[in-house]
């Protein structure tokens, strides 16, 4: 019998290319995937896989045409769900948003909350995740939109992208750091302390020595920056700025309260590349549903306001270039 969950099994066994490390992934017995796979090849009467002999399992040609055409049922199915639960309207349904690090803290969850404050009989799905992996989760039908980095995205014929921010970025550290005590400071005297922050773009990288000491490495394939100490969540670093030198490269609005409290300095230094450039990314074929709309629309309003913002708190701090 051809089912839907058999259908995701081929799909996932051909990814995986092991029944273990499928039925694992699946959550289910290794026994319970052998007999989906079974039922649906019986069902067809063909062979989908070759495997055996400890070898990986890959489709047979005739799996291969079975897989792409599968592909394609399962998406059309996720849309199908999209456009009911758009149809829903704002009094009920899904909003599935993606967001990276940066813009979750920066708009996303302050936008979240006022969309809720308009609409609060929506179910909201929030994703946060590396800002590489934002536009996958879009691709997938896992989120309707996503925020994120746009440097990775383009030439992407299958994406819509609207650029939001580019906010100014700052170097954050404990009051008393021996970087406030310098007069002029280079970028060359960053690199005697680790930095600690998320993965940083390649459009980042290209402006730094090719050493950068104690404030991490590159990635010899995707050219980011891999910080000295990489976390997943840009907002959850106060305890290690406050207790050691490390500095913390981001946003200048990120951590608006710690300065204003007084527990977080800024290094008095910037360049014109250290901002931020993110923005909406969603699907081009693919109309958005209204409750989508409506969160855009907030993000918008709350984006304006945070550049508002941003031009009040850069002019307290004595930059020098």
């Amino acid at each position: 019998m051809i089912t839907h969950r058999n259908i995701l099994y081929a799909l996932r066994l051909a990814e995986v290319g092991n029944y273990r490390r499928t039925a694992e992934s699946l959550h289910i017995t290794h026994s319970a995937l052998v007999r989906g796979i079974k039922v649906l090849e019986d069902s067809l009467e063909v062979r989908l896989f070759d495997r055996g002999g400890g070898v990986k399992v890959t489709p047979t040609a005739i799996g291969e045409a079975f897989l792409e055409h599968a592909k394609k049922v399962v998406i059309a199915e996720a849309d199908l769900v999209q456009d009911i639960q758009a149809l829903k309207g704002l009094d009920k349904g899904l909003l599935r948003v993606a967001m990276g690090s940066f813009p979750s803290k920066l708009c996303g969850y302050i936008s979240t909350g006022m969309f809720l404050q308009k609409h609060p009989f929506m179910n909201v799905k929030i994703s946060i995740l590396q800002y590489s992996k934002v536009a996958e989760s879009v691709l997938r039908r896992d989120s309707e939109v996503g925020i994120t980095e746009l440097c990775q995205l383009t030439g992407n014929d299958e994406m819509v992208i609207e650029p939001l921010g580019q906010h100014k970025g700052a170097f954050f550290c404990r009051p008393g750091h021996p970087l406030l005590n310098r007069g002029a400071i280079t970028i060359s005297d960053l690199m005697d302390y680790p930095w600690c922050c998320t993965k940083m773009p390649s459009r980042i990288s290209e402006h730094l020595p090719d050493d950068l000491g104690r404030a991490g490495g590159y990635d010899m394939i995707t050219g980011e920056l891999i910080p000295a100490i990489e976390v997943d969540v840009i907002g959850d670093v106060e305890g290690i700025i406050k207790n050691s030198d490390t500095l913390c490269p981001t946003a200048l609005l990120m951590f608006e309260a710690e300065l204003q409290a007084g527990t977080f300095s800024v290094v008095p230094l910037h360049k014109p590349w250290m901002v931020s450039n993110y923005g909406f990314v969603y699907l081009k074929h693919r109309n958005l549903s209204p409750s989508v709309r409506a969160f855009m629309d907030i993000v918008r309003k709350v984006e304006h306001e945070l550049f508002a913002k941003e031009e009040i708190i850069a002019k307290t701090i004595n930059w020098n270039s």
